[in-house]
């Protein structure tokens, strides 16, 4: 797809305003739309070549109603589609971000690998989408049987919100249709390589095709390299038919086992050896990054998305504040109000990029209706209810009638595993006196599985350790391999300036400690404190620590304040 933004696009189309033109593709040209009330698609007009095309045109609408129903926060939605002026289009929702080629071409012109947390989560988020779609179901219960069939870096977009959104459902099964039989090249050109092996044989597909291709896009996003692509189109094929897969940390040094055996498993060649589902697939990212990174999240993505595109990120923000945007849906969309408000305030811009505050919202009764999540979560809290107060009443009939059934199983349980015998157990809890208390041996804890070598819970274990045994320059260096892992975690770096302080170097790390604009402002002002002290400042690092514990009494470095602040008494005592 190209990119054709400097060409001058026609002003109307039909009820949509073209407020630029995008890129053009194999099939369609791809613009900027608004409607009144400033709500902003993407528009796909199809190009004349497959408007002319019966087969293709029969496909496309059959195909487009079908992604007018996907309503999903992992799939770009469909909101409109038809016929202008002879023309066929698609109006879809506008994702303010990039699309995953794009990432990979901004990681190799910088030269750095995309963080392990950041591809995993949008891969996770992808396979979500994927299986939504994989078990849809008609009015009857029965399976669409619908497949991407095309999942590549270009089919996939990342908002700024680190939202990712799969798109053009359907769309590549029109196009393979409109050319069969036809020898022109170039529309799927550059796609082989994102093909499973059942595909490029030309074999049945099934939904773990769309599995095989999103397992070559998240090897892509860990190694910063193409997977199958050759200049040769019929070598990239033979590639793609053979699946001869090294793992991802042959390329990259530093990946742990564990996350190749999830890509290995993804792309393994015969399908009954890969995930079952997107949904088991989706499982094993969620596995891995509770246990190595349990802090990652959307803000994780889009934090680095941001940084990567920083330019981009500022004009296209400017831009929005201007044209005033509204976000096309209601709920979850990717330009959602609770952090593009934040940035556009920043900006100067006081109105929100949300739904107008006109529209109504939706009450919790409609949503007791409606929403089958919010019915499940009240049919559970009301079966809980009644089994919490069955308890209280049993409990209170027990106490009540001495010859209850409750009453005397009670007595014999206790009894069974107390020194006391039946009999004074049951004459004690007449008088209302408490039987003695027996011992009950506590089991112990099952031993949770140690971390695995190289992944960030054990680098951050191994400082902790070093750190316990006062080696500081043992500790800055796990925690050194730690930011290798995570890079953007700004409570390591500062636990590693902290270290530093230690180490003699306060300059450069208070420097960075004052600098630092992502901290919690609990850690802001322990950092501040922590460079008086080390500066020999006693009295103002006193009185910081003191105005610290008062602000944040549940402060998670509460224990090493107070320890601080008492060697700080007494050294200015003297």
């Amino acid at each position: 797809m190209s990119d054709q933004r400097s060409e001058a696009p026609p002003e109307r189309f039909g009820r949509y305003e073209i407020k630029e033109k995008l890129a053009t593709g194999g099939m369609a040209r791809i613009y900027k739309a608004s409607t009144s009330g400033d709500r902003v698609f993407t528009l796909k007009k199809i190009l004349p070549d497959y408007s002319d095309n019966e087969e293709f045109i029969r496909m496309f609408l059959e195909e487009a109603k079908i992604s007018l129903s996907l309503k999903h926060p992992n799939i770009v939605r469909v909101l409109d589609f038809g016929q202008i002026e002879g023309s066929y289009y698609l109006a879809m929702e506008y994702v303010f971000g990039k699309d995953i080629g794009s990432l990979l071409r901004a990681s190799v012109e910088n030269k750095i690998h995309l963080p392990i947390d950041v591809a995993c989560y949008i891969i996770l988020q992808c396979c979500r989408g994927l299986h939504y779609v994989h078990t849809l179901t008609n009015a009857f219960g029965e399976n669409l049987g619908v497949i991407h069939r095309d999942i590549s870096p270009p089919n996939i977009l990342v908002s700024y919100n680190g939202e990712a959104k799969v798109l053009d459902f359907g769309i590549a099964k029109a196009v393979r249709a409109a050319n069969s039989g036809n020898t022109r090249s170039g529309v799927l050109k550059g796609k082989f390589c994102y093909m499973s092996p059942e595909q490029a044989s030309g074999t049945g597909l099934t939904h773990q095709s769309d599995i095989f291709s999103l397992g070559i896009v998240l090897h892509e996003l860990l190694t910063s390299r193409s997977l199958f692509y050759s200049k040769d189109e019929i070598e990239t094929l033979e590639r793609v038919r053979k699946a001869a897969i090294l793992p991802p940390s042959q390329h990259r040094k530093g990946l742990p086992r564990k996350l190749d055996k999830i890509v290995l498993k993804a792309l393994q060649k015969k399908t009954n050896k890969r995930y079952a589902s997107c949904s088991e697939f989706a499982d094993a990212l969620q596995d891995f990054l509770s246990s190595n990174y349990p802090r990652t999240d959307a803000r994780s993505v889009a934090k680095f998305l941001r940084q990567i595109f920083s330019e981009d990120f500022s004009q296209r923000m400017r831009k929005a504040k201007e044209e005033k945007w509204r976000d096309v849906l209601v709920s979850g969309g990717a330009d959602d109000q609770i952090l593009l408000d934040r940035d556009l305030k920043a900006l100067g811009h006081s109105q929100a990029l949300g739904p107008a505050s006109t529209e109504r919202p939706v009450d919790w009764f409609q949503r007791a209706i409606y929403d089958p999540r919010t019915t499940r979560r009240l049919r559970r809290t009301a079966f809980l209810s009644v089994f919490v107060l069955s308890l209280l009443g049993t409990g209170f009939y027990s106490y009540w009638d001495k010859d209850s059934w409750p009453h005397q199983t009670a007595i014999s349980l206790y009894s069974k595993f107390s020194s006391s015998d039946e009999d004074e157990v049951s004459s004690l809890a007449s008088t209302g006196q408490k039987p003695p208390v027996p011992r009950v041996e506590a089991k112990a804890e099952e031993s949770r599985s140690a971390p695995e070598r190289g992944s960030l819970s054990y680098w951050v274990q191994e400082a902790d350790r070093a750190e316990g045994r006062r080696d500081y320059r043992a500790a800055r260096e796990a925690l050194q391999r730690a930011l290798r892992v995570s890079p953007f975690d700004e409570l390591l770096q500062a636990r590693f300036h902290y270290l530093g302080i230690e180490l003699g170097e306060i300059d450069q790390s208070c420097q960075w400690l004052r600098e630092a604009r992502e901290l919690p402002s609990e850690e802001k002002n322990f950092a501040h404190a922590r460079c008086l002290e080390a500066q020999g400042e006693a009295q103002r690092a006193l009185r910081e620590y003191q105005e610290l514990l008062r602000r944040y009494p549940e402060h998670p470095k509460r224990a090493e304040v107070q320890r601080r602040l008492q060697d700080l008494s007494q050294l200015v005592s003297r």
